[in-house]
This record gives structure tokens, C-alpha cells and sequence, in this order.
């Protein structure tokens, strides 16, 4: 924009306010005119006093609409705005605007900035503003353009309506009450409202929480009531609050503000425990209806089994003294040193990676998958396995594969070595029993052959 220009910007000139069939339509001191041009559609060109032509527009009859051509206009805003209002246009396209309530309109970003500093009013409907642009019209029909001017109107009173609001950042508002948008100013709001409702004991989704709430793990009481984080679980807890359910990712606090994941369990009345020690100290006179242990726990610990009935067993002594007949739920020696012998039914998962597991009893079944990686000392394996079977890397070197129907893995054994398979699927099977029985005959014709030799002796 010329120093010229700017003048006649801002003074808004000695603009003749009328339209005429003749040229020009609309006439600046200095040389500006709108020229009306000869085309088919209605339109209009900006020209400078060289007669050079700056910007360009059309205009519809039918629909009152003022179409605004090149991008970058808003330097011209002024002047599209005085030949709209000659035109008696209702809305204009390709440039910002906006028409306040008592029908005045405004051109451009920082005349409709100023305009709702101004406190004018609007609807949402006579606003054209990119939607790049955040914006909101209060319930009173204040305009507020920007992330701060909205944060600042909600901070002062300010009520919003969705449907009045545009923002396309991240933004929370409740129904009829204030707007904050921006991350920080948005989940300081959320945070407020949450906790006032908890603090409330109201019951509440946990799908309404938002999830830098949920960071640090919930735990939901039969009641509904929602607890957040360790330290409102554990005061819960001392209040004698009956839980239903614990998030898996519950974090317990430690020094620096730092947190660690937590162990915990739910007993069949509902009473919660919280950490290791607490569930292991308890775990004898209880039952449980949910456990979860910490991974830290897991390693710790090593063997963990739960019984169909609840009963928790935690550490080697534990699972060793596991009462016979017991049927669990779930178990795990992983990594073991003094559990050499199994003899459970387990209805779901069984891990024995990394044991020093050597035998199993018949007794012994799995519901689930059983898995057997890199045990150095276990060589047979003749037990029902209804979900998938691995003991990949072990020293396995006889497995009944009819008992298990799931998939089987044993790459990297001895025995993969003898039949030719890594995995087993189920159209593998009969071929490999084939092989397993060619193999015994073998073994058996070579057994009879040395017998005969050593009898003739």
C-alpha cells in the first residue's frame, strides 16, 4: 500500500456515497476510483490515479453478494467495504467480514477486531472468518476474536453456546458457561470442574474424564464414584470405599514427583489393597475378584498364581505349597530357580519361561496357551494344552502334539532338529506324528539288534 493510499485508508477520503451507471461509481480524492467494468457479470476494479487496477470484484443482484477476487485485500479493505455498503450487499466472500447487529459492516481482520472491542454484537451467521481463525460469540452476542480474548472474556464472566464457537485448537467448554481454549488453559478448566464433581462424590463416565486426568490411573467404586491417582484410591481406602474396578496403570507417588506403577488387588467384598507388600500379607485370608501386579513386582516376585476361587499365591514358597487339586486361574514362574515340578490345572495362561521347571505331573492341564522358552531341563512334554504351545529354545526332545490343539512352536530344540518343523499347525500334525513314529522304530529296531548281539555273545 502506497503512503498515498494509506492516507485515504484511514481517513476514509471525501468518498462520494453514491453508485451510478456511469464511471466511475465511487471516487477518492488523490485519484482512487471503483470503476465499473464492461462484462458480462456485474464487476468492479479498484485503479489507482495511473489508472492501474489493484483489486477486483463481482457483484450478484440476485443474491446480494459481493465476491472478492485476489488474495491479500485486506489493504483495500476500506475501500471494498464503502462499495459494499453502496451496493447494499449482504455478505461478501473472499475477504473477512462480518455485519454487527445494528446492520453495519465491517472489512477486514482489524476492522472487525476493533469492532468487537467495541463491544458490538453479532450472530454467527453474518460472520465470514477463515477457519483458521479461532473465534466465539458469547451468549450476550459479544464477538471474541483470538485464543486470548476468548480465554480473557471466559476469565470475566463471559458464557459461550456451541454453536456460537469456533476454535480449532484444543478447547473445553460446558454447556452455557465459559471457554478456554489452548492446552494449558483448557485442561486447567477441565481439571476444575472434574475435581469439583468428584470432590461432590457425583458418579461419573469415565469416558467424560479427560485423559491427562487418567494419567496416574482410576479406580471406580461400586457406588460409581471415580478416584483419581494413588493418594485419593488410598484415602478412599482408610474411608472403607468398596471398589469395582482399578485402572491397570496406576501409578503410586515417590520423591522428586516421580511415580511407579503399583500393584493392587480387589477382594471379593470389594475392599482394595494397595502394593505388594499389603496384597502378600493379606493374600492368606483372602480372596480375591481382580489382581494386578506391577511389572517391577512381576520381576521381583517371579512366581505369581491366582486360584479359580481368588486365592492369591505370590513367590516361589507360595506357588510350591500350592494345596493339590487346586485349580488356578492364571500362573507364572517365569524365571524360577526352586519350582522344578508342576502339577496344576490352570484355566487360563501358563508361563514357565526361563525356569528351572524339569516335569510335570498328570495332573497337570492348561486351558489356555502354555508357554515353556529356554527351559534348560525340561525334555518331555505329554500334557493337554487347549490353546498354543511354545518352548522355543528349550531342551525338549519328545512332545505329544495330538494333546495340543493349538499351534506349537519348538524352533531352536533338539527336537526340532529330529522332525523338521519349527511350528506345528494343525495341518502339520499327522505329518509329524508320522515322522515321531518312523523315528521310534528306528530307535526300537536298533535297541532289538544290540539285545540280539548281546545275547549270542
Amino acid at each position: 500500500m502506497t503512503d498515498e493510499l494509506r492516507l485515504y485508508y484511514h481517513s476514509k477520503g471525501d468518498a462520494l456515497r453514491y453508485i451510478t451507471e456511469t464511471n466511475p461509481v465511487i471516487k477518492y480524492e488523490g485519484g482512487y476510483e471503483w470503476v465499473k467494468l464492461n462484462t458480462d457479470i456485474t464487476a468492479y476494479s479498484l485503479r489507482d490515479k495511473n489508472n492501474n487496477s489493484l483489486i477486483t470484484v463481482a457483484f450478484s443482484e440476485e443474491d446480494k453478494q459481493l465476491y472478492v477476487k485476489q488474495n491479500n485485500v485486506d489493504d483495500y479493505a476500506i475501500f471494498i467495504e464503502q462499495l459494499a455498503q453502496g451496493l447494499e450487499a449482504e455478505k461478501i466472500t473472499g475477504i473477512q467480514s462480518a455485519r454487527d447487529d445494528t446492520g453495519k459492516l465491517y472489512i477486514g481482520y482489524d476492522s472487525i477486531l476493533e469492532a468487537s472491542e467495541n463491544n458490538n454484537t453479532f450472530t454467527r451467521d453474518n460472520i465470514n472468518i477463515p477457519d483458521t481463525y479461532n473465534y466465539a460469540i458469547s451468549n450476550e452476542g459479544q464477538l471474541y476474536v483470538g485464543m486470548d480474548n476468548i480465554n480473557y472474556a471466559s476469565d470475566n464472566g463471559a458464557t459461550f453456546n456451541k454453536n456460537n464457537v469456533h476454535v480449532n485448537i484444543q478447547s473445553s467448554m460446558y454447556e452455557n458457561g465459559p471457554l478456554y481454549v489452548g492446552e494449558e488453559r483448557s485442561n486447567q478448566y477441565d481439571y476444575e470442574i472434574m475435581q469439583k464433581k468428584l470432590e461432590e462424590g457425583k458418579p461419573i463416565d469415565i469416558k467424560n474424564i479427560p485423559d491427562f486426568m487418567l494419567a496416574k490411573g482410576y479406580a471406580t467404586s461400586k457406588s460409581g464414584r471415580v478416584f483419581l491417582g494413588y493418594e485419593q484410591m488410598q484415602k478412599a481406602v482408610d474411608d472403607g470405599v468398596r471398589f469395582e474396578k482399578v485402572s491397570k496403570n496406576l501409578s503410586g507417588a515417590m520423591p522428586e514427583n516421580k511415580y511407579e506403577p503399583e500393584s493392587w488387588a480387589i477382594s471379593k467384598t470389594g475392599k482394595l489393597y494397595l502394593g505388594i507388600d499389603e496384597i502378600k500379607h493379606i493374600s492368606e485370608h483372602t480372596n480375591f475378584s481382580k489382581v494386578h501386579i506391577s511389572p517391577d513386582d512381576r520381576r521381583n516376585e517371579k512366581a505369581l498364581a491366582v486360584s479359580k476361587e481368588g486365592k492369591l499365591f505370590v513367590g516361589e514358597d507360595a506357588v510350591n505349597k500350592i494345596p493339590k487339586g487346586t485349580v488356578l486361574a492364571s500362573a507364572t514362574i517365569k524365571g524360577t530357580t526352586n519350582i522344578t515340578v508342576w502339577s496344576h490345572k490352570v484355566i487360563g495362561d501358563f508361563n514357565a519361561s526361563d525356569s528351572n521347571l524339569s516335569s510335570l505331573n498328570g495332573n497337570a492341564c492348561f486351558k489356555g496357551n502354555a508357554t515353556f522358552d529356554n527351559c534348560n531341563k525340561l525334555k518331555s512334554f505329554e500334557e493337554k494344552v487347549y490353546g498354543n504351545f511354545s518352548a522355543e529354545n528349550s531342551r525338549l526332545t519328545s512332545l505329544d502334539a495330538k494333546k495340543i490343539k493349538g499351534n506349537i512352536n519348538i524352533k531352536g530344540t533338539e527336537l526340532a532338529q529330529e522332525c523338521g518343523f519349527d511350528e506345528i499347525n494343525a495341518d502339520d500334525k499327522n505329518q509329524y506324528e508320522q515322522k515321531q513314529t518312523m523315528n521310534d522304530n528306528q530307535i526300537g529296531f536298533f535297541m532289538d539288534e544290540e539285545e540280539t548281539t548281546t545275547r549270542t555273545m
